[in-house]
């Protein structure tokens, strides 16, 4: 690859032969870079984009994928920029509505946790799709904290769902 040679220090998409219209990324799981830089990419290929883990890999018969694993938990991912903007959309407007609903007023910033949150050009797509501020956890893997705040709430350790966010919810960084 051009980063292992010293002549980019990003990955990119590269055409191939041509004799398929899509585009894959292998090795998905091995570096974050990889997907940090496909998830910024993304925007600018309509070609289908795989993911292939290591220990994985697709075959294409007569323009139908199907996938080969030497591993049971390895995996290949269909990644879809208009299907994840679409998704990240529904999900947005599913809580502004609910929201709205509940005469709650709509934040203007959201913490991410998890997977979600370490996957660098994931979070600035986001970011861009909602024109929202996006915060992270201290802790990256912390995908239960909002649980944790309902259920304070729930016990009356904490009067409203906002107080318990402030003392259970610490933030590293905001983007």
């Amino acid at each position: 690859s051009l980063i292992l040679r010293g002549e980019s220090d990003k990955y990119a998409f590269i055409d191939g032969l041509g004799f398929v219209n899509i585009s894959f990324c292998p090795h998905y799981n091995a570096d974050d870079n990889k997907k940090n830089c496909l998830f910024n990419d993304l925007e600018n290929t309509s070609k289908e984009v795989y993911g292939v883990e290591n220990c994985s890999a697709i075959k294409m018969i007569d323009d139908k994928i199907s996938v080969i694993k030497s591993k049971e938990t390895a995996n290949v991912w269909k990644i879809k920029f208009e299907n994840y903007c679409s998704k990240i959309n529904s999900a947005f407007m599913t809580l502004k509505n609910c929201a709205a609903l509940n005469n709650q007023i709509f934040p203007d910033s959201f913490v991410i946790t998890g997977g979600q949150s370490k996957i660098k050009g994931g979070i600035k797509l986001k970011k861009k799709l909602l024109g929202s501020k996006i915060n992270l956890a201290q802790i990256p893997d912390a995908e239960l904290l909002g649980n944790g705040c309902i259920g304070f709430v729930a016990l009356g350790k904490y009067d409203s769902l906002q107080n318990a966010v402030k003392n259970i919810v610490h933030l590293r960084k905001l983007i």
